[in-house]
């Protein structure tokens, strides 16, 4: 990959809106793309061995879903239970191949995201062409609710979401 003439950086006093577009999409993402894989920002919290249900999450959803695995009595056990925990730390562009990877095995992928469904719609236009991918699981995917303002707590609604889910698994 190369470096356009005019670098990748904005310059001051060039308006051209097409170009600048181009540069972010071919030049700028991949970067960014390779810098979040050479380095631990997204990362694979646990893994089971017989991974059934992957929980994805990121900065305060991820919080309120370790919290939620706590209050279920999951937190040292989930892994054996076939629950496996991916935690977002670049929600954009989300690192294709590390959630690809993650996904990998999995029956059921649930992402819980404390109002709109960012990560999960990226997960999916990941995931889609695949052609052994989980079922994919959020607040744009299912009737599970969302975190908003006016709910300020994921960690209780997580909880019973997370339980629901498992209970559709057979745990």
């Amino acid at each position: 990959m190369g470096v356009p003439p005019e670098g990748i950086h904005s310059a001051g006093g060039r308006y051209n809106p097409p170009r600048d577009e181009q540069i972010v999409t071919d030049f700028r993402l991949p970067l960014i793309d390779a810098f979040v894989r050479a380095n631990p920002i997204d990362r694979v919290v646990f893994k089971a061995e017989r991974p059934r249900l992957g929980l994805v999450s990121a900065g305060k959803s991820y919080a309120d879903t370790r919290q939620a695995l706590s209050m279920l009595g999951l937190d040292e056990r989930a892994a054996a239970l076939g629950i496996s925990l991916y935690k977002v730390g670049c929600i954009w562009p989300l690192e294709q191949q590390g959630i690809a990877a993650f996904a990998a095995g999995h029956e059921t992928l649930f992402v819980i995201e404390e109002k709109k469904s960012f990560v999960e719609l990226q997960a999916a236009a990941v995931l889609i062409n695949l052609l052994e991918r989980p079922r994919l699981i959020g607040s744009a995917m299912s009737t599970v609710s969302r975190c908003s303002p006016s709910r300020p707590s994921l960690s209780r609604s997580g909880s019973l979401a997370i339980a629901d889910r498992l209970r559709s698994l057979g745990r």
